[in-house]
């Protein structure tokens, strides 16, 4: 998949060398870019944030699989992050 980061003689793009400032894979780095160019940024922060804690919880594979199916929204699983990061905000859930 093109996420535009490089040109057609394997420069980096201007969309590129911003995604490059960010300690995230790319396509996380992209979603944050857009997210503030189409005025979403919190929730696409919200949605990279779960990303980044998505491996602690594999630890945990049992019981994120039953959080999973309590928050699943099925237009996407980015979308299930941001479902569960809102009823966390809401809830004051702590997890342990």
């Amino acid at each position: 998949m093109d996420i535009g980061s490089i040109e057609q003689h394997r420069n980096l793009t201007d969309i590129g060398l911003k995604m490059s400032q960010f300690p995230l894979d790319p396509h996380l780095a992209k979603m944050l870019l857009m997210g503030e160019e189409f005025n979403y940024v919190n929730e696409v922060l919200a949605i990279v944030s779960m990303h980044s804690v998505l491996s602690t919880l594999k630890d945990q594979a049992e019981e994120s699989d039953a959080a999973h199916a309590r928050f699943f929204v099925l237009e996407s699983d980015h979308l299930t992050f941001l479902n569960i990061y809102k009823q966390w905000k809401k809830l004051k859930i702590r997890f342990t």
